[in-house]
């Protein structure tokens, strides 16, 4: 199921569809890394634009946090990059 997902197979039938903004990421269990490198370096750098825009999130927050005027352009801007990582809101 997760290759088809991921597009190495070929559903024997039927279609699978995805939103345009969905991008798909599959781990293999056994991949080659090179020597010296840890998962979390090797997470981090597949998965390098999602922590730049996790990271650009905390700046925006930060910002956000320090001003004393409506913060309703960084809202917006907060919220297209929340959209890209599909974090839900906490409540």
């Amino acid at each position: 199921m997760l290759r088809i997902l991921s597009q190495e197979l070929l559903p024997d039938s039927g279609a699978v569809h995805w939103l345009p903004s969905v991008q798909i990421g599959f781990l293999q269990q056994h991949i080659k890394m090179r020597q010296g490198i840890t998962i979390k370096q090797y997470l981090q750098s597949t998965y390098k634009n999602l922590y730049e825009t996790e990271q650009e999130m905390h700046t925006i927050a930060e910002k956000m946090a320090a001003m004393d005027n409506s913060p309703e352009l960084l809202l917006g801007k907060y919220g297209k990059l929340q959209g890209i990582i599909n974090v839900p809101l906490q409540e």
